[in-house]
């Protein structure tokens, strides 16, 4: 009998271990499922919200909400959402602090001003790219409008950074050509884009002064890209004549507003929308694509021409890397009680009780092309959208700026901790964005454990 019990007593403990395994991973696979419907959810429920908030931009935007009058600036409303959620994780009891960033992207058209005539000189109509992360909004721009400073060719000419437009040998300036050179009577050539079949499409060897090597030096870098024969056309004709454009020298003065030529040396061209003075003096307002908040024409030949002009820029956008940090200054409870729990007479009741209170503090890094003065009006105080006149023009009316600090963004300034707060450093310019997401929650259980007689 003694062996028998001690079978038994034996199968019984294998039983019980297998039971409360196989209950473990019933568990475990039951939190699981749970954890991806929720983020299933989640990812659904996020897509559909940031279509309709793409539409609700446009539409609002349309109708002035945000510059007093009909503006076209979100004839296109682009809207780029970021928010970081809560997720399941059946192996803390006491409730997860883990959280899952998720990202959706939108655009949509809902607008009455699509043939409206749009002033170009008008602010409140030049396209925005609104960001979202965890419920803060940056409208930044993606244009701007700018009269650059005529002195620059001049100094530019200087530093040897815009060649002499009489020079024969276009070996002795390889690599300083910044989309302009210079006439000896002290006026400019700009490079515009000419393609073929234009009236100004040049076929022959040499047009106005201009080779065709420079002509099809496409990324000024010294050598012509297209000036080879091939077998698979006639021997007297090169790829360049098949080819889609090249670059035409254009004079100073022939430059009239709407043209699409390169000012300012980028590479990149900008729409004329006026031409002021003449002669030597002669200069232009024009509308700079790469000139806003973000730069979205980005791409290699940006990085050459950065290297070309000896300069180092990040790429505009936001940044993998995240940094959260979790405060409990107010404290992190777990109480757990026994006892009576209810005015009853002959129960007798566990109840355990979870309480947690700490706050989460999730950092982005979002690299700007350029600083347009929207968000920081100095290095220390964030611009005020509070004026009427200058929010209406800029279509930010009824918003509220997001960012909180202006420059030292890892440093305590008048008592301030800018260290906490969504920061600027105009510097660079660098976005620091801060999200304080508060987190309180509670969970509370009462089971029976016995009868009392």
């Amino acid at each position: 009998m003694t062996g028998f019990a001690q079978q038994y007593k034996k199968q019984a403990g294998q039983s019980a271990a297998e039971l409360a395994i196989f209950g473990s991973i019933v568990i475990f696979v039951i939190g699981m499922i749970l954890k991806t419907s929720l983020a299933v959810s989640h990812r659904s429920n996020i897509d559909l919200r940031v279509f309709r908030m793409a539409l609700q931009e446009s539409y609002r935007t349309a109708l002035g909400d945000y510059s007093g009058g009909f503006s076209s600036g979100r004839n296109n409303s682009y809207i780029f959402l970021v928010e970081d959620r809560l997720s399941i994780d059946p192996s803390k009891k006491q409730g997860t602090r883990d959280r899952s960033p998720y990202i959706a992207q939108g655009n949509a058209t809902m607008s009455i001003n699509l043939f409206m005539d749009i002033d170009e000189n008008d602010t409140e109509d030049l396209s925005v790219y609104d960001v979202f992360i965890n419920g803060q909004r940056f409208p930044f721009t993606i244009s701007r409008v700018s009269l650059p400073d005529p002195k620059k060719p001049q100094e530019m000419y200087d530093d040897k950074k815009i060649p002499d437009c009489t020079k024969n040998d276009y070996d002795e300036y390889r690599g300083e050509t910044v989309g302009a050179c210079r006439r000896s009577d002290g006026r400019y050539y700009f490079f515009v884009k000419v393609y073929n079949g234009d009236d100004e499409w040049c076929a022959s060897g040499s047009c106005d002064g201009w080779s065709a090597q420079s002509r099809f030096d496409l990324d000024f870098d010294g050598t012509s890209d297209f000036d080879v024969t091939t077998a698979s056309l006639p021997s007297d004709v090169m790829i360049r004549d098949r080819f889609e454009w090249q670059w035409v020298r254009k004079k100073s003065e022939d430059i009239q507003e709407d043209d699409l030529v390169d000012i300012d040396g980028d590479w990149k061209e900008e729409r004329i929308l006026e031409v002021i003075g003449s002669g030597s003096s002669i200069s232009y307002k024009v509308l700079d694509f790469q000139d806003g908040n973000f730069d979205l024409t980005w791409d290699e030949g940006t990085e050459k021409w950065l290297d070309e002009v000896g300069e180092y820029k990040h790429k505009p956008g936001l940044q993998a890397d995240v940094n959260a940090y979790s405060f409990t200054h107010d404290g992190t409870m777990l109480r757990n009680e026994e006892g009576q729990l209810f005015n009853t007479v002959n129960d007798q009741f566990v109840r355990n009780t979870t309480a947690q209170d700490h706050l989460d503090i999730i950092e982005r890094v979002v690299y700007l092309s350029g600083d347009t003065e929207r968000f920081c009006q100095t290095s220390t105080s964030p611009q005020s959208w509070s004026s009427a006149g200058w929010a209406r023009k800029n279509g930010v009316w009824n918003m509220r700026n997001p960012v909180e600090a202006c420059g030292d963004c890892f440093a305590i300034v008048g008592g301030e901790d800018h260290r906490k707060m969504t920061c600027l450093d105009i510097s660079v310019p660098v976005l620091f964005v801060r999200s304080r997401i508060r987190n309180r929650g509670a969970t509370r259980w009462v089971t029976r454990t016995e009868e009392l007689n």
